[in-house]
């Protein structure tokens, strides 16, 4: 679960060794399992986190979120909200978040 707390900020070297595998075994796992690449999950989740951050009151500036959630800058965070969810930061639908159910992730890995 260290990449879904880390809002999927830590490096795939480093959450295999968490994991207790190589880089291309943790990587493989995900894409059989989950089926996404790291880099797609990883996006997945910084913009789950973002989402997260914006629906606080009052609401952080998008630069500040941008920065906390893993993104170069807010331009970066624009491009990835259009592209998951089809709309700008400043002006997401209001939703309920639910998160990806993830406690089941490390048996994932675990399993040979």
């Amino acid at each position: 679960e260290p990449i879904h707390a880390g809002g999927a900020r830590l490096p795939p070297p480093d959450l295999a060794a968490g994991a207790g595998m190589g880089e291309r075994s943790l990587r493989r796992h995900l894409r059989d399992r989950i089926g996404l690449t790291f880099s797609a999950f990883a996006a997945v989740l910084r913009f789950q986190r973002a989402m997260r951050r914006l629906a606080c009151v009052p609401a952080p500036a998008l630069a500040q979120v941008a920065a906390e959630c893993g993104y170069s800058d807010q331009a970066h965070m624009t491009r990835e909200f259009l592209r998951h969810g089809g709309f700008t930061p400043g002006a997401r639908p209001p939703v309920t978040l639910v998160g990806m159910p993830l406690e089941g992730v490390a048996a994932i890995f675990n399993t040979a």
